[in-house]
């Protein structure tokens, strides 16, 4: 949205490697992940789709 980079690296530490690339592959690895924690992950992956 702003244009400054510093937001998108902060955006990009949450790219969890637990969590995306197997959703990705569209396979369910997120058993035993709490999903308070998985779920605003996705959320904010699907926002930064929708801004790029």
């Amino acid at each position: 949205i702003t244009g400054d980079q510093k937001f998108l690296k902060l955006a990009q530490r949450f790219n969890d490697p637990r969590v995306f690339p197997p959703l990705a592959e569209r396979e369910d690895q997120l058993a035993g992940l709490h999903a308070n924690t998985q779920i605003p992950k996705i959320i904010g992956a699907a926002r930064e789709y929708e801004f790029t």
